[in-house]
């Protein structure tokens, strides 16, 4: 077998047997393993730095007999740090990994799994780590143990801890609480254990701290033992020696709700790492007195029962309080007063669906990224192929944000009449917009036509519109913001998101009625602006509908992604979710959200990724899109691209975006959207594909959906028939 050689921080590491199978159902290599921890070693050594380590290693494969080991190998090279603990009979020399050398030689050494203390090693009594582990016994719906973890969250919360969350890559969740090291371990096992029991007296039926697994039934064991001197918790990117080759790891609470224990493999925790920090940076900046929190805990008194656990429904959507917010888990606390509307994006308060299917997606996206990546070489080595398709799949991702050109030329203007060439656009029945250089105006009814012009009604918005004007037809129709096209007041704001803060315009209601308290929230298109969405702001605002009108990441004014490309809804949804969050800290009880093209693969997909989908009160889509599989083959074959460049753009736009298109078609989760939903259709749709948007609507209750069809082009039902288009969603709104 073949060997090879790293130089890492100063030293010649040789890997041996690189090529074997230690995964052998998964396919996963020593020198996969090795790739693993090369690739999270600067996420994974802060977790691992100055604790005593112990190993399991499986030097045949996790098919064989692995080990346990805690004392350094005599033939361990002499830089690889240890350390004399104390043991119960004498000393043990453990291993410390403090560089990525360590990590690797100890990956070559078939070290699976990283198991550290909850102490270090300047003072090994002492913990730095509070852990509950949630074990859940065979059987328990992921929706269950999400929602012990949000207990758990809670009461740590309320005590005066800051609870951080791991998908332990085995069955269950741990939620860790950093301390100041004030307490020793018998007081922190202690305060630890009166944690559990409080939680599972107030849910005896569910939760348990029973020892005896002959005791604990079908509950979920809260365990407390690892809170002990010379215990261990699994350490944060390692991998688990179990079949799917899951990896250990650190949750935002916001993801809490799409996460399940084992649903992360090393090709996705390395595209997680690529594009977001570690949940767990600066962990240690929220050390508590362990002392302190169990004054509180004591000071609870009796215990408040709680609401019963879920049933494994996946229609189970209840929120749930939490200490910080009584009345329910929906409203952040403003954190700064730059901005009036500005709110912290706290965890959001929001859950999916039993997701019985996730270890098999789990193993699917483990093979997935390998699969797309040998197709796209595959297709780089076709030459002329592979420079197609990679043309082809940068038309569907790269960011533009340049203008359609001025196109026509005005004939005559007058204070009502507007004279243009007679084209397709400019002839087109309803409202439109017209825009140019310095100026936008509305189009309305034709007055007269003939073969060589048309003249129309006309409302200048802004800027002068004589004749001569070079300009172009515009169906997002009204001016760059809501007062110079509606007249709205609005207010710029700024919603706080993982990649920083996004702006966006906050428009409120113009008359006082019942809906002040529903914001709508309303997401563009792919390359698009918040101004596309005025054509529907004016008419929730007049109906008392708050409106917040979002950019997401690649807009024109909003930070870029990590990749500088778009993902075409899956992580736009991650935006989205921030406004919600936003809107919730500062006043909505609940949302409605209204996509336009992309913006309704962003919302549909938000939609699913939610902790609590019952904050959202109906879902409106505008010539969306609900697969991009089908919307890219017809837009090929629009531009007569024959299917292998097709077939080559879809798996290079995977590969480039890292996004997996069966996430993506809405269909295939079309039972997790249990609301009223209006869908405005377009059958002479040449952008979108909208048979697919026909299929998801014929899969939803047909009690909660309304579909509008139009023939009028894409996203521009509203302009061929503004009566009709405002009366479909009037109706709809009545049903809310």
């Amino acid at each position: 077998m073949s060997t090879q050689t790293m130089h890492i921080n100063g030293h010649d590491l040789k890997l041996s047997k690189v090529e074997k199978e230690l995964f052998p159902r998964d396919h996963v290599s020593k020198g996969d393993i090795v790739g693993h921890y090369r690739a999270v070693a600067s996420a994974m050594l802060p977790h691992l730095a100055d604790r005593p380590l112990t190993l399991r290693r499986f030097p045949d494969g996790i098919d064989e007999s692995g080990f346990f080991q805690k004392h350094a190998s005599d033939y361990f090279p002499d830089w690889v740090r240890t350390e004399t603990m104390r043991a119960d009979e004498g000393t043990v020399d453990y291993t410390v990994c403090d560089d990525e050398a360590t990590l690797v030689y100890l990956a070559n050494q078939a070290a699976i799994e990283f198991h550290v203390w909850l102490s270090t090693i300047d003072k090994p009594d002492h913990p730095d780590r509070l852990v509950i582990d949630l074990d859940p016994p065979d059987g328990t719906p992921v929706a269950v143990l999400r929602d012990v973890a949000r207990r758990a969250r809670d009461l740590y919360t309320e005590v005066g801890l800051t609870p951080f969350l791991q998908a332990t890559g085995g069955r269950g969740f741990h939620v860790v609480a950093p301390l100041d090291r004030s307490a020793d371990f018998d007081f922190v096992r202690d305060f630890a254990t009166d944690l559990a029991d409080r939680l599972a007296a107030a849910d005896p039926d569910h939760l348990t701290t029973a020892q005896r697994k002959q005791r604990r039934g079908d509950r979920i064991f809260l365990d407390c033992n690892r809170n002990a001197y010379g215990q261990t918790f699994v350490c944060p990117y390692s991998m688990r020696a179990r079949p799917g080759a899951s990896v250990a790891t650190p949750l935002d609470w916001a993801e809490l709700g799409r996460a399940t224990p084992n649903g992360f493999s090393p090709a996705s925790v390395r595209r997680r790492l690529a594009r977001k920090t570690d949940p767990w940076t600066g962990i240690d900046d929220h050390a508590a007195s362990a002392a302190d929190a169990r004054e509180r805990l004591l000071a609870l008194g009796d215990l408040a029962p709680l609401a019963e656990l879920p049933r494994p429904s996946p229609l189970d959507r209840v929120p749930r309080p939490s200490p910080l917010n009584p009345g329910g888990p929906r409203r952040p606390a403003l954190r700064s007063s730059r901005h009036p509307l500005r709110a912290d994006p706290q965890g959001r308060a929001l859950q999916t669906p039993v997701d019985t299917e996730a270890p098999a997606r789990s193993r699917r996206r483990w093979l997935r990224p390998v699969v797309i990546t040998l197709s796209v070489l595959l297709v780089l080595a076709l030459g002329g192929l592979g420079a197609a398709g990679w043309y082809f799949s940068g038309e569907v991702i790269d960011v533009n944000h340049d203008d359609d050109p001025y196109d026509l030329t005005v004939v005559a203007a007058d204070d009502a009449t507007v004279t243009l060439p007679n084209t397709k656009a400019s002839a087109l029945p309803g409202t439109w917009g017209l825009a140019w250089e310095d100026g936008r105006a509305v189009l309305g009814d034709t007055v007269s036509e003939d073969a060589e012009t048309v003249t129309r009604e006309v409302q200048v918005l802004y800027g002068d519109l004589a004749e001569g004007t070079a300009a172009r037809i515009d169906k997002w129709t009204y001016g760059e913001d809501p007062k110079t096209g509606l007249g709205l007041d609005f207010t710029d704001v700024d919603v706080p998101t993982g990649l920083g803060d996004m702006p966006a315009w906050f428009v409120p209601s113009t008359v006082v009625n019942e809906n002040a308290d529903t914001w709508v929230i309303t997401v563009h298109g792919r390359n698009a602006a918040p101004r596309e969405t005025l054509r529907g702001v004016g008419l929730y605002a007049e109906r008392g509908y708050p409106v917040l009108a979002v950019t997401y990441r690649n807009d024109e004014g909003a930070p870029k992604a990590p990749s500088g490309r778009h993902s075409l809804g899956e992580y736009e949804s991650d935006d989205v979710l921030a406004a919600v969050d936003y809107a919730l800290a500062n006043g909505a009880k609940d949302v409605i959200l209204h996509g336009w093209s992309m913006g309704g693969a962003i919302i549909a997909t938000a939609y699913r990724h939610m902790d609590d989908p019952s904050v959202v009160k109906g879902l409106v889509f505008d010539s969306p899109v609900m697969d991009w599989n089908s919307t890219l083959d017809m837009q090929a074959a629009d531009r007569d691209v024959i299917d292998p460049i097709t077939w080559a753009a879809k798996r290079i736009v995977e590969f480039r975006a890292d996004i997996d298109f069966d996430d993506l078609d809405q269909r295939n989760f079309a039972a997790d959207f249990d609301l009223p939903i209006l869908l405005y259709v377009d059958t002479a749709d040449a952008t979108v594909d909208h048979t697919a948007t026909l299929d998801f609507a014929g899969m939803l209750d047909p009690a909660q959906t309304t579909v509008m069809e139009t023939a009028s082009g894409h996203t521009a039902s509203w302009n061929e028939d503004p009566d009709r288009y405002e009366a479909t969603l009037e109706s709809y709104l009545a049903t809310l």
